[in-house]
């Protein structure tokens, strides 16, 4: 099984930041990963990555704990985010808000392609699929 803990080890972007982890990492299965904004509407998979920009969330810590919830609520993993600002720091309540709901949230450095990241991780989840399929069958 794939999980959190191998998306944050295997990575090979730099810079992954971890703003909110409120579980251990190694208990969050993840099935896959794609890119959502606002808003989610039913486009999310239980146990999925979500990369997102956050687009009309930043200016506004209310809206911002909306999406997190409606991505919680429909089962994604994580909540990995990127800031266009390097010095753009979320708001603490949202933080908070995050790990008190149980979703973590990561941040990427603007510079890293989701695609990249996409790609990478999609491979990642294939090749561990394929490790526990020879697995069961030995």
């Amino acid at each position: 099984m794939y999980n959190l803990q191998d998306f944050v080890t295997d990575l090979p972007m730099q810079g992954l930041r971890i703003l909110a982890k409120p579980s251990e990492f190694s208990q969050v299965r993840v099935n896959s990963i794609s890119v959502q904004e606002m808003p989610l509407d039913t486009f999310v998979q239980p146990d999925e990555i979500i990369l997102s920009t956050l687009i009309g969330c930043l200016d506004n810590a209310d809206i911002f704990k909306q999406f997190i919830r409606d991505i919680k609520n429909s089962g994604a993993a994580a909540l990995v985010v990127c800031f266009k600002d390097p010095a753009y720091q979320p708001d603490t309540g949202v933080i908070s808000y995050a790990t008190e709901i149980g979703l973590p949230l990561l941040c990427l450095p603007w510079e890293v392609r989701f695609a990249d990241v996409i790609h990478h991780t999609t491979q990642q989840i294939h090749e561990k699929n394929i490790e526990s399929y020879k697995y069961t069958r030995d």
